[in-house]
């Protein structure tokens, strides 16, 4: 398909480490069909630029300072009711992972799997459907990671970051 005739997507990218938000756009930079139009650390923020901008998706972290992404994604849906959100978080505490959906996630991924699942997800979730990391339904807990690789990939980008909610 010629980039031309592409339909480009919108995306937000939240999170208030930015080691992180790097590692996510430069993820999405990858495909062309997808345009970072905004980053920014916090909750408010998030809403701000959602209310402005009218993203197609929202990659979002649970912890994040003034308003925690829960939060900011409920502000989010009254101010840009079209924008999908991705939460993509280290909490995979059950009743957090059902507070997202229930604020209205179109997936949530664990930040150790966004190396292998981040772009499946984002094409998904624009095309209309939903994705979850493994175990991230309601209710369920998510095991220790056995798969070297990941365990890296997420001990690399955690070394100065402390998780929060």
């Amino acid at each position: 398909m010629d980039r031309c005739d592409m339909k480009v997507s919108r995306i937000l990218v939240v999170d208030d480490y930015k080691p992180w938000r790097r590692k996510i756009c430069s993820m999405l930079k990858a495909k062309p069909e997808l345009r970072i139009v905004a980053e920014c650390w916090n909750g408010a923020d998030a809403v701000e630029r959602a209310r402005a901008l009218k993203p197609n998706l929202i990659t979002m972290d649970i912890g994040i300072p003034q308003l925690n992404g829960i939060e900011a994604a409920v502000r989010v849906a009254e101010v840009s009711p079209s924008s999908k959100i991705l939460f993509i978080s280290e909490n995979t505490e059950p009743e957090v992972v059902s507070a997202a959906i229930d604020a209205g996630a179109f997936g949530y991924l664990h930040k150790m799997r966004v190396g292998t699942e981040l772009l499946p997800a984002v094409t998904l979730i624009i095309q209309g459907g939903y994705f979850f990391s493994p175990y991230m339904e309601r209710g369920t807990a998510y095991p220790e990671p056995t798969d070297s690789t990941e365990c890296q990939e997420s001990t690399e980008m955690q070394m100065t970051h402390s998780p929060s909610y």
